[in-house]
C-alpha cells in the first residue's frame, strides 16, 4: 500500500504519530541519547499571516541539546521528500539534515541535504555506512533563502537520486554497488556523483538540528504543512537540457568544424539525445563508468539527429560536432531506467 506523510492527520492526532522524537545530550562519562516528545521542540499552530504563512511555527534545540532529532515512524519505498523553508545563518550555529536516513546514523542508508547554518553551505548526501558520495549544492541556494521559504526536493529511485531546489534539479547521484564513490561533475546547472554503497529501498524521514550544543537555535517558520513525502516511483524517466562548461546548450553560434562535449549525465538503461540546428550535425552518445574513460555508443547525423540506445554505462554524455557554421537550437538527454 502507498504510504505518505502529510499534515492533515495532525488536526485529529498529534505530532507523536507521526515522528518519533529523541536528543543527543553530553554526560560526565561522554553522550547519550533520550527519548523526547516531538510536541517539545517542534512547536507550531495552523493560524495564518497570509496563505500558507503560519504565524507560529518554529522547531527549536534548547541550549545543552547535541542534537533533536524527529523520525519518521513510516519509511518510504524509494521515496519523494519535499520541504518548504527558509534556511538561515546562525553565528557558530548548528547543522540543518532534512530528506531520508535510517535510524543508525548513516548505516542503513541516507539520502537528504545537510546546510551548515554557520556558513550558509548547503550539500546533498547520498550512500550508505562505507561510503557516502557528497555533493555541494551551495551555489544554487537563492540569494534569499534566508528570508523567504523555498522548496527543497529529493526523488529517490533505483537508480539514481535527485536534488532539487524550487523545481529545478541541481544534484544528481546514481547508485551502483562497488561504483567509484565522488563528484565526477560540477557544472552550471547541475552537479553529478556516484554512490557505490547504495541506501536501503527504505527509508524513514529525518528532521535534525545538529550540533552546536552551547547555543539556543530555533529553525523559524517550519510547519508541518511545508511537509510531504510519499512512495517514489522507480524507473521514473529523467529529462535534461544538455549542457557544457559554457552553459546549456541553447540557442548557441557553431562555427565550422565545432565539437561539443556534454556535461555528463546519468545514463542507467534506455537514453535518447537529440539536438537541434539549421546545420547538418553529427552527434554521439558515449558511456562511461567512472567519468574518465569514455566509450561510443552510437551516432546520428542531420539537422535534427536523434540517438535512442541501451547504455552499458552508469553514465553518458554527448558529443556534438558540426562540418558547418550554424546556430545549435538545442540539445537534450532522456533516461529511461530499466
Amino acid at each position: 500500500m502507498d504510504e505518505c506523510l502529510r499534515p492533515s492527520p495532525l488536526f485529529k492526532g498529534q505530532l507523536s504519530d507521526l515522528f518519533y522524537c529523541w536528543i543527543r545530550k553530553k554526560t560526565k562519562d561522554g553522550e547519550e541519547f533520550l527519548p523526547a516528545e516531538p510536541a517539545d521542540f517542534w512547536k507550531y499552530d495552523f493560524s495564518e499571516g497570509e496563505y500558507t504563512d503560519f504565524v507560529n511555527s518554529n522547531y527549536v534545540k534548547p541550549k545543552g541539546v547535541l542534537t533533536t532529532s524527529l523520525r519518521s515512524k513510516r519509511a518510504f519505498d524509494y521515496g519523494t521528500f519535499e520541504l518548504r523553508a527558509r534556511l538561515p545563518e546562525a553565528e557558530r550555529g548548528p547543522v540543518l539534515w532534512f530528506g531520508f536516513e535510517l535510524d543508525d546514523l548513516f548505516a542503513g542508508g541516507l539520502s537528504h541535504f545537510g546546510y551548515w547554518t554557520h556558513n550558509g553551505s548547503l550539500r546533498g548526501f547520498c550512500g550508505a555506512a562505507s561510503l557516502k558520495a557528497t555533493i555541494d549544492l551551495t551555489r544554487f541556494l537563492p540569494s534569499d533563502h534566508q528570508q523567504v521559504k523555498h522548496w527543497y526536493k529529493i526523488t529517490r529511485g533505483r537508480e539514481f537520486t535527485l536534488w532539487f531546489i524550487d523545481g529545478k534539479i541541481r544534484g544528481m547521484c546514481v547508485s551502483a554497488a562497488g561504483a567509484s564513490t565522488g563528484t565526477v561533475y560540477d557544472g552550471i546547472e547541475y552537479s553529478l556523483a556516484l554512490n557505490g554503497d547504495m541506501p536501503s529501498r527504505r527509508l524513514p524521514v529525518l528532521l535534525d538540528i545538529d550540533g552546536a550544543d552551547q547555543a539556543d537555535y530555533a529553525w523559524e517558520g517550519l510547519n508541518p504543512w511545508d511537509l510531504r513525502v510519499s512512495d517514489g516511483i522507480s524507473g521514473a524517466p529523467l529529462h535534461l537540457k544538455l549542457e557544457d562548461e559554457g552553459g546549456v546548450l541553447a540557442n548557441r553560434p557553431l562555427k565550422k568544424e565545432t565539437k561539443i562535449i556534454s556535461g555528463p549525465f546519468p545514463a542507467i538503461g534506455n537514453v535518447r539525445v537529440r539536438a537541434a540546428s539549421n546545420a547538418q550535425l553529427k552527434i554521439t552518445l558515449e558511456a562511461s563508468d567512472d567519468g574518465k574513460l569514455w566509450f561510443p555508443v552510437a551516432y546520428a547525423e542531420g539537422s535534427i539527429p536523434s540517438v535512442e540506445a541501451r547504455s552499458p554505462g552508469l553514465i553518458g554524455r554527448v558529443i556534438i560536432e558540426s562540418p558547418e557554421s550554424g546556430v545549435l537550437t538545442g540539445a537534450s538527454a532522456t533516461v529511461f531506467p530499466s
